[in-house]
């Protein structure tokens, strides 16, 4: 079919084919990283075709190497510097709400690379497909950010034990199998076929019945296994425990976790922690996300790392940042709580 650019920008290419209402973005050499632009353009699209009755599946994929590699944090950084209002948050936040929310079946491939808002804008999906090439991630400690697009209430309340806070905390590269072990995923289903899939799906068939029969779920026994280090280190009140707790194990895993851990803003280890704890007791995904937005907006507003984290990774990068804190034990609780003073 040929996909036209939305009204709003040509990052993001929509069109209608039989069944299928497709949401393709196009932003390759960025790995499809949103912007304000490219959140709106799918809202628009989504909003349009709610009432449209031939369009019965929405189908979201991605341009190039991934889905997506998340938020355009450089421009957010920008903005701020600048000291202009942003509103990237607020609208793909509000994305990810009618996305999760939708009336019709929304089938998100999350090809290639699929983090942070890649994440948010796939998981949420009613019908999560990964393709043997899919690697997902959480990385925004790296950044000086914190886990956000309402990711912590699938890594809270689904994933098996304590794995999602390990996942969220480390930036742990997930295969396509832990994917799905992690419940961020549902089936797996070859590159090479995903032609095949949308082909059915834009003939009428339903995602139920089309991806039952096409995909199949890998061994995840490895994420379950995990348990065995992840949930006594994790089960802990604080981050300077966990990394204790970490460099006690004898598992490499753990080791290489821990070093994960040292390496990241010891503010975002906090506030990461502290997200995941609140979540998973959250009455809903809209609650986190409007809690996410509540400290998102603390995070462009007041003293944090996340411009140093933007600098040194993805500026500069020079890929050695210096954070506002020496170590996770430096951390004054009081700062770590504003964060949440407008939250839940």
């Amino acid at each position: 079919m040929v996909l036209n650019r939305s009204d709003i920008t040509d990052l993001v290419l929509v069109g209608v084919e039989g069944a299928v209402g497709r949401i393709h973005l196009n932003r390759p050499q960025a790995l499809n990283s949103l912007n304000t632009d490219m959140c709106l353009a799918v809202c628009q699209a989504l909003i349009d075709w709610e009432t449209q009755d031939e369009v019965q599946t929405i189908v979201i994929t991605g341009e190039g190497r991934g889905l997506c590699a998340g938020g355009d944090v450089v421009a957010v950084r920008e903005h701020r510097i600048a000291g202009e209002p942003e509103s990237f948050f607020k609208v793909e936040y509000g994305m990810i709400k009618l996305i999760a929310s939708y009336a019709k079946p929304v089938v998100a491939i999350m090809h290639g690379i699929v983090m942070g808002g890649g994440l948010g804008i796939s998981a949420h999906a009613s019908h999560r497909v990964v393709t043997e090439t899919t690697k997902t991630a959480m990385p925004e400690g790296r950044i000086g950010f914190w886990c956000d697009v309402g990711m912590t209430w699938p890594l809270a309340t689904r994933s098996p034990g304590k794995t999602g806070f390990a996942f969220a905390m480390t930036g742990a590269i997930g295969s396509p199998a832990q994917t799905i072990g992690l419940h961020l995923a549902d089936t797996l289903i070859p590159d090479n076929q995903i032609p095949t899939v949308i082909a059915r799906l834009e003939a009428g068939e339903h995602p139920d019945t089309v991806l039952d029969e096409m995909g199949t779920v890998p061994d995840t026994t490895d994420v379950r296994a995990a348990q065995a280090w992840i949930d006594p280190c994790f089960d802990a009140p604080d981050p300077a425990t966990i990394l204790e707790r970490l460099r006690a194990r004898p598992e490499q895993e753990a080791q290489d976790a821990a070093d994960a851990m040292a390496e990241y803003s010891p503010l975002s280890m906090h506030v990461i922690l502290c997200a995941l704890q609140l979540a998973a007791g959250a009455p809903s995904l809209a609650a986190v996300l409007d809690a996410d937005l509540a400290i998102a907006t603390h995070f462009a507003q007041a003293d944090s790392d996340f411009d140093e984290g933007v600098r040194a990774q993805l500026v500069d990068k020079d890929k050695n940042p210096r954070w506002m804190h020496t170590d996770l034990a430096s951390v004054p609780p009081d700062l770590v709580s504003g964060f949440f003073a407008n939250t839940y």
